[in-house]
């Protein structure tokens, strides 16, 4: 009788350590787990290990960006930086030997 309430008591706070472990993320969530293992759970659970193990949740969602391509320099600044570096190089350097 003794054993069975001591097997009872374990497995009541195995339970209990299982249900304050257990992470859970929705679908459009993904949570980051670091520490023993390295991994990333999406819209499903795992066990996150207190003071051993940290998560981090990040979302899913699509995120919208507006760029501006009219400031970006244009393949004729390359080719002119490409041209002065050349005449440093082959010019200039072999002045100063």
């Amino acid at each position: 009788m003794d054993i069975a309430i001591i097997l009872i008591a374990i497995a009541l706070v195995f339970v209990i350590l299982l249900c304050m472990f257990w992470r859970k993320v929705k679908a459009d969530k993904a949570m980051v787990i670091t520490g023993f293992k390295q991994r990333v759970l999406s819209g499903k659970g795992g066990i996150v290990i207190p003071f051993f193990e940290t998560s981090c949740t990040i979302s899913l969602e699509a995120i919208s960006m507006t760029t501006d391509v009219a400031e970006a320099p244009s393949n004729k600044v390359y080719l002119l930086m490409l041209l002065v570096l050349l005449l440093l190089k082959y010019i200039m350097i072999p002045a100063q030997l």
